[in-house]
């Protein structure tokens, strides 16, 4: 069930609403209930429904026969920072993989890797194995924050890596490197979605190690990875360089800009996921920006959220879309309807 005519024509309001695995029916209905009382005052009432439920969460395409006016989108904004609410919304457009004229370019996923991808900064990790950890975390975290020059913050830690075995402690990291969950799921609809049409894009744009990111690509099959490399000297030890230019925040953004220029797919039909404020500048360039468990400050300047949920919700929202587009997801004369979906 693709966004519905009715929407794309701005006479209805859209909602991907996503709550955590463990959720009672009860709480869900909750949920949905504060959300539209939030967002439209209590006017609008939730329709009776079934509510499948399942250990990896439910997700529910929330459609109102009313434009959210920008009090709402605000009131809306304030309870999803607040916490609020115990679901999360997506609000803005999101790109269709299957159907309409955007979509036979191409579409694209744009990941971040550490701390998205993976549940781990990967250099943080090299540097627990050599002893340096809590130097390389420190700068890390300002670094995340945005207190630091990304590229400048890279040089200092990584020349805190010199002199360990690259060989041994790269394959200890790769060997206990935990996927975020969702991302099983997520590589499964790139592939499909890449099979209907192979314009599609599944990229990694990271600060992180392209030494790491290897092993997530055996499973992902990336169309581009742009990434650092760690220098290793003819002994096999890190020499505590990075070998070429530094891929920092514009580098990232330049890796979406290619997908535009040179891929020709459209601003709306990249999807680009992040968690840091090195993440912000490749979000811009993307036409659905998607926080993931983020760091304050990308919290406070994107829309889209994943606090409670994982990368299912994002799997699950495209592989929505695989169904024939419906004229309305709202029944004549109802102001709200919806559709309730569970990934297995």
């Amino acid at each position: 069930m693709a966004h519905s005519k009715a929407a794309q024509q701005g006479k209805t309001h859209e909602f991907w609403v996503g709550f955590q695995h463990g959720t009672s029916k009860q709480e869900v209905v909750a949920g949905l209930t504060k959300l539209l009382t939030t967002a439209y005052g209590p006017t609008l009432a939730l329709p009776e429904c079934a509510l499948p439920l399942s250990d990896q969460g439910c997700y529910v395409l929330l459609e109102v026969a009313k434009p959210l006016t920008e009090a709402g989108r605000q009131a809306l904004r304030e309870a999803v920072l607040s916490g609020g609410l115990n679901c999360d919304v997506w609000y803005d457009p999101f790109p269709n993989f299957y159907h309409g004229a955007d979509a036979l370019s191409g579409s694209a996923v744009v990941m971040d890797m550490d701390m998205t991808s993976v549940q781990i900064e990967g250099i943080d990790e090299i540097a627990r194995r050599l002893g340096v950890y809590e130097q390389v975390a420190a700068i890390t975290e300002q670094a995340m924050q945005g207190h630091l020059d990304f590229s400048q913050s890279l040089q200092k830690r990584v020349a805190l890596l010199k002199g360990g075995n690259a060989q041994q402690v790269l394959a200890d990291v790769r060997a206990h490197m935990p996927w975020t969950p969702g991302l099983d799921q997520l590589i499964t609809e790139m592939d499909t979605a890449r099979q209907a049409n192979d314009k599609t894009q599944f990229c990694v744009a990271s600060g992180g190690f392209h030494n790491l990111i290897a092993a997530l690509d055996e499973h992902a099959h990336y169309n581009q990875i742009a990434a650092n490399r760690l220098e290793v000297d003819a002994s096999g030890h890190f020499t505590g360089k990075v070998s070429g230019p530094i891929v920092d925040g514009q580098a990232k953004a330049a890796l979406v800009r290619s997908l535009k220029e040179q891929n020709q797919i459209a601003k709306a039909q990249i999807i680009v996921v992040g968690d840091g404020a090195n993440d912000l500048i490749m979000m811009a360039e993307g036409g659905f920006a998607l926080a993931y468990h983020a760091k304050p400050k990308v919290q406070a300047q994107v829309h889209n959220l994943i606090n409670h949920c994982d990368l299912t919700m994002l799997a699950a929202r495209i592989k929505l879309d695989q169904a024939a587009q419906p004229e309305t997801l709202v029944a004549p004369g109802a102001q709200v309807g919806f559709s309730v979906v569970t990934v297995a």
